[in-house]
């Protein structure tokens, strides 16, 4: 028995203490309507899927628009000279001559190879952030073929830039000799 006195004493003053600190459902009632009245001028918004998809957001990298790559089949022809197309930038096996300025030509033809590959790291970069943001609204297998055609633009650029750069290593050994 004396277990249980103790039991009691001790567990006792904590009822005691709940049944005191409890609010009646009548005061919390009032306090809910005081709190309502006071919120009820108050203007709200809801946010729908629609709101979400409204939405802008900024990627990460942004590519000015100056420099947007397109691809090789969505440019026109009228941006192009005839002198700035691939098949003309070779230069001309009677040009031997013309040393210093196939040189420059060959140098500023590989720092364009060089802006383009560093424009499509950029864009490959933007499409993996896109792929793997969860909170885009973009269909994943359309940011997959994107992403694929993207990386193929990037192989061809990457090889074009290697041969550029080794005829001008080629003729800088020319000139050399």
């Amino acid at each position: 028995m004396g277990t249980k006195k103790f039991i009691v004493t001790l567990i006792m003053p904590f009822i005691c203490v709940a049944f005191i600190s409890s609010q009646s459902l009548v005061e919390v009632a009032k306090k809910e309507k005081e709190r309502r009245a006071k919120i009820k001028n108050k203007s709200t918004k809801v946010v729908t899927n629609a709101d979400l998809k409204k939405g802008t957001k900024s990627p990460s990298v942004t590519v000015p628009p100056d420099q947007v790559v397109e691809s090789e089949e969505a440019k026109p022809e009228s941006k192009t000279s005839p002198q700035e197309k691939p098949e003309n930038l070779q230069p001309k096996e009677d040009d031997v001559n013309d040393e210093p300025a196939n040189l420059a030509h060959l140098e500023q033809k590989y720092e364009h190879a060089q802006e383009r590959v560093e424009l499509l790291l950029q864009k490959m970069n933007d499409l993996w952030q896109k792929y793997n943001n969860p909170g885009d609204m973009i269909p994943k297998d359309r940011v997959q073929s994107e992403i694929a055609r993207t990386y193929l633009m990037l192989q061809k650029a990457q090889q074009d830039a290697a041969e550029i750069k080794k005829d001008w290593d080629e003729a800088i050994s020319k000139q050399d000799k």
